[in-house]
């Protein structure tokens, strides 16, 4: 039988419908946000949280489009993905964002209001897309609404009031001097700021989906990375809607935040995803060669892994592109292997089996999490004997890879856990 190459298990497929099986946590998280806005709450925060791949994305995209279009009054919602992005690149795509979003829901629900904020709005961008602006520049914005020139108004009138905000002599041309100003991070993290004040005085209730928040960052230096965590999440007052992973969680965050944590999904629920995704597939011969009983038991078999969605539709996928009809077992670790491998996971097969069989010695099966010093030692810290361990610069690389995931990202000695891709390499008994 030829290869059986769909996309039914496309891993990255954003549709709910298709993905999301957690009514009642949709239907609380719905709630709660339904509630603040009614309520003008204009200063709140959730946090959504979970491992990678669990669906925290899809499942809060479902949740923001569902109060979106059940209230009457919508709000003005913000979307910034924080993938690939450093601190500077995130704060220009959240004032473009802003901009723009707030431009068009003007246009939408309130196109008779005044020149000003549409003015603030375009200042914004500006400042969003230049580090360096010329008075020109701002002056034609100006003229553009039929107010004076100058800074006195609009968004840079307001920078500069606080002192954040005055042009400097660049060049002199003949009798004109040319003035400019350099967009520093403090300057835009303040007109973000600023916006988002002259909105709610407003009463337009902004919605900030900040999502894959801490993929924005550099995990090597823990301090600066808290820190500059802190300053993106202290952008308000709006309702602050935040996905990060688990091991991001900070003390602070939690306390000054409603936190809901995306579980795993059931083999149940896994397996509903299954048949679900199966019946998307147009073809009819590939729909029925889908629903062999010998794929229905490789499905089974992954659906009792670890409950990660996204780790399972990425196994079928790779599975049908490895493998032809009789299906090999998946009791066979080189099958495993070879799955996992098509993931995309690091491609240095030697030490992550090392590691596995090291996983599994130490007992983690059992535990969840084993130490730094349990790798290192190759036995758990309990063990009287020590086996051959890792040795540091394989655990660091391990880390910095993302083979090895923290507990906790600022208490690295909580302990670490293989990445959820990876869970597949482990014996069957033992997985969780």
């Amino acid at each position: 039988m030829p290869r059986l190459i769909t996309s039914a298990f496309d891993p990255v497929r954003a549709d709910p419908q298709l993905f999301v099986d957690r009514a009642e946590l949709r239907e609380e998280l719905e709630a709660i946000l339904e509630d603040l806005i009614v309520a003008r709450r204009f200063q709140a925060r959730l946090t959504i949280t979970g491992e990678k791949g669990v669906g925290k994305t899809i499942l809060t995209r479902a949740v923001l489009r569902a109060v979106h279009e059940r209230l009457k009054d919508p709000f003005l919602l913000v979307e910034v993905d924080g993938r690939g992005l450093a601190y500077r690149p995130f704060l220009e795509r959240l004032a473009r964002t802003l901009a723009e979003e707030g431009i068009a829901w003007l246009n939408a629900r309130a196109p008779m209001e005044g020149p000003g904020l549409r003015r603030w709005l375009e200042e914004l961008a500006l400042l969003a897309i230049q580090r360096n602006i010329t008075e020109a520049e701002t002056s034609s914005i100006a003229r553009a609404y039929g107010t004076d020139t100058g800074v006195e108004g609009g968004l840079l009138g307001a920078l500069h009031l606080k002192a954040l905000f005055k042009w400097t002599e660049t060049r002199q041309l003949g009798q004109a001097i040319q003035r400019s100003r350099e967009i520093t991070d403090t300057i835009l993290h303040a007109a973000i700021e600023t916006t988002l004040v002259h909105l709610m005085e407003r009463e337009v209730p902004v919605v900030l989906f900040m999502n894959d928040l801490d993929q924005a960052l550099n995990r090597e230096d823990p301090a600066l990375l808290r820190q500059v965590l802190g300053q993106m999440v202290a952008l308000e007052p709006c309702i602050q809607v935040l996905n990060v992973r688990r091991e991001i969680l900070y003390d602070d965050l939690r306390r000054e935040s409603d936190v809901t944590e995306v579980p795993a999904m059931p083999p149940v629920a896994l397996m509903d995803l299954f048949d679900r995704r199966i019946g998307e597939e147009p073809d009819p011969a590939k729909q029925k060669a889908l629903r062999s009983p010998a794929l229905r038991e490789v499905a089974e078999q992954l659906s009792q892994v670890n409950g990660n969605p996204f780790a399972f539709l990425s196994w079928l996928q790779a599975f049908l592109r490895l493998f032809d009809a009789p299906y090999p077992s998946l009791l066979d670790f080189h099958v495993r292997q070879r799955v996992v491998i098509r993931t995309g996971a690091p491609d240095d097969p030697d030490l992550i089996e090392q590691l596995v069989q090291m996983i599994e010695r130490i007992g983690s099966h059992r535990l969840d999490w084993c130490t730094r010093d349990d790798l290192l030692r190759g036995t758990h810290s309990l063990d009287a004997h020590q086996e051959r361990g890792l040795t540091e610069s394989e655990v660091s690389r391990l880390i910095l890879g993302g083979v090895l995931v923290p507990r906790d990202v600022f208490a690295p000695e909580r302990g670490l856990r293989m990445e959820p891709m990876l869970d597949l390499l482990r014996q069957p008994a033992a997985r969780r």
